[in-house]
């Protein structure tokens, strides 16, 4: 007997009518018919079951790289949240440590706030006395330097006018007429009313404010000497003797040239004259040696004004030093904000990536539970034999048999049908016997 394809099978009973017709209606083909159907039916069986078992394996693999990954992500999380802890701790060790320097600035701040008030009350302040004599030598100078400062103006407004303004042949005639010639040379008193009369208003604004240059480079004296740049002081030096020097030479060119132009004189001007003329070293020396000493006089006040008022530089010092741990105070703040902006920024981001972390865990555990679920149901639906399906198959193949029996063999179907129906109990009583029902 050929193995059949039950699937192709549309209807069973027509299928047991042919067989029936083909073996006669023996019992005993009948019987292989039934054993046919329950091999064919127990190879299906088995086929679903190692499809069944092989999907369960593949489930359990998955759930156990899934498993093993969220173990791992867990430990990932776990991690991430120590991280999170430890940056907290720094955020806390950020503001105690803020905190404990804004205590200690402000302890310095106090400190000086109170020296200060010391010092701007007269108190005596880290053993500083200032002396009646110091104070009284330094006043006596300070009114000398006011002395030469007149001097000095009026000396050379007398000779930039001299050099610059005034004119010589006039001068000359009306001084060798009123026997002054000196006085041209060394002072002119009407040089302020000359200007005024000749040049007006801006020859006067002239003369009073160019004595201010010769004041300026004293000033710049003292500041190259205070820096220890003696170079540059030097240079200065020269560039007022050459300033003297220049100014004594023309004066003393017009004068001669005034006085060879009215006869007082034979001989015209030459340059050698100004090194011979006594006026050319009058008038150096009576400007540049006394604007040395104003230089001196103009050092050792400034010098001596720190030490005669101490206070104003401690004051001044403790001013400086409170606006410096007032800075420092708002450089802590600062510096403390971006700490904790960047800390707390790290922690942002870890906790995102915690918060995803999380989302793969769950999305893992979700697919856990579903290929679980699958297992379970494909465990409950294991079976080795559909045996209902089975009996309904056969109990259809013994109705076309036996019908086919009926309809052509009517003298042996008394004898046929009934040995054939104990075929169909034998057969139910074998799988009930083999499947434990």
């Amino acid at each position: 007997m050929d193995e059949i394809n039950i699937d192709r099978i549309s209807s069973y009973d027509n299928y047991g009518a042919q067989q029936s017709a083909s073996a006669g209606g023996d019992s005993l083909v009948l019987k292989a018919h039934f054993e046919m159907l329950y091999q064919n039916e127990l190879k299906r069986a088995i086929g679903i079951s190692e499809r069944r078992k092989q999907k369960i394996d593949e489930l359990e693999v998955k759930n156990t790289g899934l498993s093993t990954h969220n173990k791992s992500l867990k430990q990932n999380v776990t991690d991430k949240n120590t991280v999170i802890e430890t940056e907290k701790v720094n955020i806390r060790a950020a503001k105690d440590n803020e905190e404990k320097l804004l205590k200690t600035n402000q302890t310095e701040i106090d400190k000086r706030e109170i020296e200060l008030e010391a010092l701007k009350s007269g108190k005596k302040v880290d053993g500083v006395i200032i002396g009646l004599g110091d104070k009284l030598q330094y006043y006596i100078t300070t009114f000398i330097e006011i002395g030469f400062t007149a001097y000095l103006w009026l000396f050379y407004t007398s000779v930039i006018y001299g050099a610059f303004m005034m004119s010589a042949t006039k001068s000359v005639i009306d001084n060798l007429k009123a026997k002054s010639l000196f006085s041209l040379t060394v002072f002119n008193p009407n040089a302020l009313t000359d200007s005024w009369k000749v040049y007006g208003f801006i020859g006067l604004a002239f003369l009073t404010i160019a004595p201010f240059f010769i004041f300026a480079l004293g000033l710049l004296i003292n500041k190259f000497q205070h820096k220890k740049q003696y170079l540059k002081a030097g240079g200065v030096y020269l560039v007022t003797l050459f300033l003297d020097s220049l100014m004594s030479f023309a004066i003393v060119r017009n004068i001669h040239n005034a006085n060879y132009s009215a006869g007082a004189t034979p001989n015209p001007w030459e340059w050698k004259f100004a090194l011979q003329e006594t006026d050319f070293y009058i008038i150096i020396i009576a400007g540049f040696a006394a604007y040395i000493v104003w230089g001196f006089i103009l050092t050792y006040i400034i010098d001596e004004y720190d030490n005669i008022v101490p206070s104003r530089v401690s004051i001044k010092t403790k001013e400086v030093e409170i606006q410096q741990f007032k800075a420092n105070e708002q450089a802590v703040r600062n510096n403390t904000t971006e700490k904790i902006a960047e800390i707390t920024a790290i922690i942002k981001k870890i906790e995102m990536e915690i918060e995803e972390l999380c989302k793969q865990i769950q999305n893992n555990a979700t697919a856990i539970a579903t290929n679980e679920m699958e297992i379970s149901n494909l465990k409950k639906t294991e079976k080795d034999v559909d045996l209902e399906a089975l009996r309904s198959k056969i109990s259809q193949f013994f109705i076309g048999w036996c019908n086919q029996i009926k309809l052509t063999m009517e003298t042996q179907k008394d004898s046929l049908i009934p040995r054939c129906n104990d075929e169909q109990q034998h057969f139910f009583d074998k799988l009930n016997a083999i499947h434990q029902i």
